[in-house]
C-alpha cells in the first residue's frame, strides 16, 4: 500500500480491509508486454502470486498473448487458464453497435447516424464470408470499423480496394510512434515510428514487407493459415533496409515485440500477419511490381491451391493502373490453343479457370476491343473442355461453368465470336410460347410459358 499514489493514500487502511474481508477484482492486463518482461519476468510472477496468496478473497484476471504463457516459466502457480475463441455472430453485432455509440459521440454523430453506420456495418460483414472471417479477430474488427467510420459509412466495394486500405491502417499501428502519459497528463513519446527510426521511406519499409509476406506464402509448408516468419529472418530484413548506423537489432527485437498491427509475435522469435487475407494481398503487391504477369502465371499454373488468391488479387491491383493489366495477366495464364482430348496435366485447365475469373472480377469483359476476341474464345473453349474432361475436381469445374456463364457461353449465343465444336448436351430451342413439359400422363406434365 506504500506504493499507492499520494492521492490515493488515505484510502490506503480503507482499501486494505476491503481486500482482506470482501475481496474484489482485480484485472492485471499484458502479462508479457510489461517492459523489459524477459528480465523481470520472475519478479512480476512472484509479485502476482504473492498478492493472491495475501488476498485470497480477491479474485485475479491476468492476460497474456497465448504464445507467450505457452511458455513454462511465464506459468502462474494454481491460476486457471483458459484461452479466449473468436468472436461469434453475436458478439461481433455487440461490439459494433458499441462501438459505433463511443465513436459517434467522439466524432458529434447523432444517435440516429450512429446506429445506422452500425447497422450498415453489421450487415456488410453477415452478408460477406470473408469479412465476417476478418471480424472473429477483435484487432480485425476493430481495423474493420475504423476503416468503415474513416470513409463515411461505406467500405470499398472491391476487396482489393478493402485489403489496400486495411493493410494501410495496420501498417500504421504497427510500426507508428508510442507515447505514454506523463504524471501532468501530456504525453511523450517513448518510441519513434518504426520509419523515422530506421530513416527508411514509407514505400521502402512497404516493398520490405511485401517481399517478405512473398516469401514467406512461396515456402510456407501448409496452404492454409498464416506462415511462420522467423525473428532472424524479419530483424535482418529490417538492418538492410535501415540509413540510421545507431541501430543494432537487439534494439529492432525490442522495437517490434510488443507491437500489434501488420505483424504480430507467434511464438518464441517468430512473427506472423494477422490474417492470410493480408499475407495473400501483400504477396500479391510484390508480384504486381517484379513478376507481373509471367511470373504471377507460373506459379498459379504449378500451385492453383496456392497462389489462386494471390493471382486474383495482382489481377486487381494492377487492373487499378491499367485496364490492359487484366488482358496481359489472362494472356499470360491462358496462352496455349485447347486440347481435343484430356490432358495429364491440369496447369492449362487452372490457367484457364483463373483467366476468366481475373476478366471478370475487373469487369473487363464490358467492353472487349476486337484484338482481345480471340482470347475471348480461346478460354471460353478451354472452359467448355474443363467441364468435360474432367481433370480438375468437381467444385472446379462447377466454377468453370459459372464463368462461362458470366462471360457468355458460345453455344447459347448467336452473335458469339467463335463457333465452338462443343454439343449442346441434349438442350432443345424451345420457342416462345406455350408448352407442354412432361410425360403424356397429365399428372406428370404441366402447362408452361417460355418467354422470348
Amino acid at each position: 500500500m506504500s506504493e499507492l499514489p499520494d492521492t490515493l493514500q488515505e484510502f490506503s487502511s480503507d482499501l486494505l480491509t476491503e481486500l482482506q474481508n470482501d475481496g474484489g477484482l482485480l484485472l492485471l492486463d499484458g502479462l508479457d508486454e510489461v517492459p523489459e518482461a524477459d528480465h523481470r519476468r520472475e519478479q512480476i510472477k512472484t509479485v502476482v502470486e504473492e498478492f493472491a496468496a495475501a488476498f485470497p478473497r480477491v479474485a485475479i484476471l491476468v492476460t497474456s498473448r497465448t504464445y507467450a504463457y505457452q511458455q513454462q516459466d511465464w506459468k502462474l502457480r494454481e491460476f486457471a487458464e483458459a484461452t479466449l475463441e473468436p468472436f461469434g455472430r453475436a458478439q461481433i453485432r455487440n461490439f459494433v453497435d458499441r462501438w459505433y455509440a463511443y465513436v459517434g459521440q467522439v466524432r458529434s454523430l447523432s444517435e440516429d447516424e450512429a446506429r445506422g453506420r452500425a447497422t450498415l456495418l453489421n450487415h456488410a460483414i453477415e452478408s460477406n464470408q470473408r469479412l465476417h472471417e476478418l471480424a472473429t479477430r477483435p484487432l480485425l474488427l476493430t481495423l474493420m470499423a475504423s476503416l468503415h467510420a474513416w470513409r463515411g459509412g461505406t467500405l470499398p466495394e472491391q476487396r482489393e480496394e478493402l485489403y489496400a486500405d486495411a493493410v494501410d491502417l495496420l501498417l500504421d499501428q504497427w510500426e507508428s510512434q508510442k507515447q505514454q502519459r506523463r504524471a501532468d497528463g501530456s504525453f511523450d513519446v517513448v518510441q519513434p515510428s518504426l520509419v523515422e527510426w530506421l530513416r527508411v521511406d514509407r514505400q521502402a519499409m512497404r516493398q520490405l514487407l511485401n517481399r517478405l509476406a512473398y516469401d514467406a506464402h512461396r515456402e510456407q509448408p501448409n496452404l492454409v493459415g498464416t506462415a511462420d516468419i522467423a525473428q532472424t529472418t524479419l530483424v535482418e530484413a529490417l538492418m538492410q533496409a535501415k540509413h540510421n548506423p545507431d541501430v543494432r537489432p537487439v534494439r529492432i527485437i525490442e522495437y517490434i515485440r510488443d507491437r500489434a498491427g501488420l505483424l504480430e509475435p507467434r511464438g518464441v522469435g517468430i512473427y506472423a500477419f494477422p490474417h492470410r487475407t493480408f499475407q495473400e494481398y501483400l504477396a500479391a503487391c510484390h508480384l504486381t511490381d517484379y513478376g507481373f504477369p509471367d511470373e504471377i502465371a507460373e506459379l498459379l499454373r504449378a500451385e492453383p491451391n496456392r497462389w489462386r488468391e494471390v493471382t486474383l488479387l495482382a489481377g486487381a491491383k494492377a487492373s487499378r493502373g491499367t485496364a490492359e493489366a487484366a488482358w496481359n495477366l489472362a494472356e499470360a495464364l491462358c496462352y496455349e490453343a485447347p486440347p481435343v482430348e484430356p490432358l495429364s496435366q491440369a496447369a492449362g485447365y487452372w490457367g484457364a479457370l483463373l483467366a476468366a475469373q481475373v476478366l471478370i472480377e475487373n469487369n473487363s469483359l464490358t467492353y472487349v476491343a476486337e484484338r482481345h476476341r480471340p482470347k475471348v474464345g480461346r478460354i471460353c473453349t478451354w472452359l467448355l473442355r474443363t467441364m468435360r474432361h474432367n481433370v480438375l475436381p468437381p467444385v472446379e469445374r462447377a466454377r468453370a461453368g459459372d464463368a462461362l456463364a458470366r462471360i457468355g457461353d458460345p453455344r447459347f449465343r448467336e452473335d458469339a465470336w467463335f463457333l465452338p465444336d462443343e454439343p449442346l448436351l441434349g438442350f432443345v430451342e424451345v420457342l416462345a410460347g406455350s408448352f407442354i413439359m412432361g410425360s403424356d400422363d397429365d399428372r406428370d406434365s404441366a402447362l408452361l410459358e417460355a418467354k422470348p
